[in-house]
């Protein structure tokens, strides 16, 4: 009994140092290059139509209380194709916590030229968090306290972001920031920082490298690195690298031309790879097409 009376109240106290980390939805997907309006709002309307992403995402496998996320996300142009709107629901628990959040989004595209693009793009929603103590509770049987019996107050709080996005037909490059409150702007911000290129390697074979930054003033500075070979327009394979974290591989099919699946498996790095069988993550988008202009190069981001 007495252990656990220690373990419990153990929890009890690292939880409320967590609160201010769990305050908010985070995510930071293996397969976010297939899907960058999740970390930038000036991606919305960059593609010729509208575009519909859902993602499922569990991590460290095996381990009781791991991260489980899941977003579906929806952006499209308007009509004279210089503006986007875009929208986002996002869940994402970790053991006794829960944050939901739900996002518009706005971006305005400038054309450098025929080739080069420039948007910029805000981000407005609010986000709820609540942390459930009565599953603490119920993990012991035999040890009952009012503490755990009952909820915490659910927050709802308003969030906005910015970003930029700058683009061409084998090049992207693109700084945000989210996740930022009216009453503290930055304590609880992220900062991503992407970039990424193509390469023709022959007709049907296409190199893709590229990079992800994120800063978060709690968190130390993580790069995830990651390379795709696109065979044939159809068939997606690829690795990537966060450090600090995990080694992932990726893969997306191109079922029709409006449907991508996708599905990418972390092996954690470190101690966490005792304990768990790794992260999953599932993709599905759906593309629908608005215009009849033709399009002479796909676009690969």
């Amino acid at each position: 009994m007495f252990k656990y009376r220690i373990f419990v109240y153990t929890a009890f106290i690292a939880t409320l140092f967590s609160l201010k980390v769990n305050a908010q939805v985070s995510f930071q997907f293996n397969q976010y290059m297939y899907n960058q309006y999740v970390i930038n709002p000036a991606y919305a309307g960059s593609n010729e139509a509208l575009e519909i992403t859902s993602s499922f995402r569990k991590q460290w496998f095996g381990v009781e209380g791991s991260p489980f996320s899941q977003v579906i996300s929806a952006h499209t142009p308007l009509r004279n194709k210089n503006v986007g709107l875009g929208m986002l629901v996002a869940n994402d628990k970790i053991g006794i916590h829960n944050n939901f959040q739900i996002s518009t989004s706005y971006a305005y595209k400038i054309k450098i030229d025929r080739r080069k693009s420039i948007s910029v793009g805000l981000q407005g929603g609010v986000y709820q968090s609540m942390s459930d103590y009565t599953e603490i509770s119920q993990s012991f049987s035999s040890f009952s306290d009012p503490a755990f019996n009952e909820n915490l107050p659910q927050n709802i709080n308003p969030t906005f972001g910015t970003g930029i996005f700058y683009y061409t037909k084998d090049f992207y490059a693109g700084v945000s920031v989210l996740n930022m409150e009216a009453q503290n702007i930055f304590e609880n911000a992220q900062t991503f920082i992407t970039a990424g290129k193509t390469f023709m390697l022959t007709n049907n074979v296409v190199l893709q490298p590229g990079v992800l930054v994120n800063y978060s003033p709690d968190k130390e500075i993580t790069a995830d690195i990651f390379s795709n070979l696109v065979l044939n327009d159809v068939l997606w394979l690829g690795v990537s690298y966060r450090t600090f974290n995990s080694i992932n591989m990726l893969t997306q099919l191109q079922i029709t031309p409006q449907i991508r699946f996708g599905y990418s498996y972390g092996a954690p790095t470190g101690g966490l790879g005792k304990i768990s069988t790794g992260t999953h993550e599932i993709m599905l988008q759906y593309r629908f097409s608005f215009y009849r202009a033709r399009v002479v190069t796909p676009r690969y981001f």
